[in-house]
């Protein structure tokens, strides 16, 4: 493959010195990024927890979806009990805090796209609305109405008897180029299309995964990306086409949570949590473009 992906890593943690987590010899092996090589990475820390307001700071804890919309990345923190989210809204270039938004009712807040389209963002949360999505004004931050995927009786990838097991989304892209959002079906890598007002496309299953915790996806005009944990030992992004076809994947040996990914051009965003009862900071990693083996 002679594309170059340029990813960033902004790892949210509670420590000022990194760990590597390793798995398992026969997990080690069998997760091998055997095609992707020559990565290379350097880092900055943020302390994130100043973000929030000091009524925030200590209730609104786990790191959840992330997005942006090029000028301004989003993140959101969940709730430590109640079914609550805040958002915060940093400036893309500077890492400077723009806005925090009130508690919202986003349960999980599991993962967050931008449609340059409508100019809105989209957040998919999981808990007690599996098909519902949450549009948000970036400027205010605040949510104009929830959107409800409504499933077909048939759909192009998927038997109509296996329809009623798609139990609902817990990943959201949007692709500028497709004009098409790509959501990621609970439990799997599968992942359906769904067109710019939301019906669904087709059932995309993959070719290849792991049996190991999936999170977030972004996508591109010509990839859907995946980000997978692994006990909190270490994390992947996984790497398809379109059509589910597996390309390749990336191996990131860090103990955090990876929660969800994003990019800005052609450099790649991951945003990471690891829960701690003293700080919570950021680390952003830039790495070097893994090149797919010919």
């Amino acid at each position: 493959m002679k594309k170059k992906i340029k990813i960033c890593l902004m790892i949210f943690a509670a420590a000022w010195i990194l760990g590597l987590g390793f798995g398992t010899r026969q997990i080690h092996a069998e997760m091998r990024p055997t095609r992707a090589h020559g990565i290379k990475s350097h880092g900055k820390l943020i302390n994130f927890r100043t973000y929030l307001p000091w009524i925030y700071r200590d209730t609104y804890r786990v790191l959840q979806g992330c997005g942006t919309d090029g000028t301004y990345n989003y993140m959101l923190f969940k709730h430590k009990k109640d079914p609550y989210c805040v958002m915060l809204k940093v400036n893309a270039r500077t890492w400077r805090k723009v806005k925090v938004s009130k508690p919202l009712p986003l349960d999980h807040g599991n993962d967050v796209a931008y449609n340059p389209h409508t100019k809105k963002l989209y957040v998919v949360y999981w808990d007690k609305a599996p098909f519902q999505i949450a549009e948000i004004n970036p400027k205010t931050l605040k949510i104009r109405r929830y959107i409800t995927i409504q499933m077909p009786l048939e759909l192009e990838g998927i038997a109509p008897e296996r329809i009623p097991e798609v139990a609902g989304i817990v990943g959201i892209a949007y692709s500028k180029k497709l004009k098409q959002y790509a959501v990621r079906v609970s439990g799997l890598n599968d992942f359906i299309v769904l067109d710019a007002n939301f019906t669904p496309i087709r059932y995309v299953p993959v070719s290849k995964t792991y049996d190991i915790r999936r999170q977030g996806i972004d996508c591109d005009g010509q990839y859907v990306y995946v980000a997978m944990n692994y006990e909190d030992r270490y994390n992947i992004i996984m790497v398809y086409d379109w059509n589910g076809k597996y390309q390749y994947h990336v191996k990131i040996f860090r103990k955090y949570e990876i929660q969800s990914i994003f990019h800005r051009g052609k450099t790649f965003y991951a945003g990471m949590y690891y829960n701690s009862k003293k700080n919570r900071y950021g680390i952003y990693y830039r790495l070097g473009r893994p090149r797919a083996k010919k």
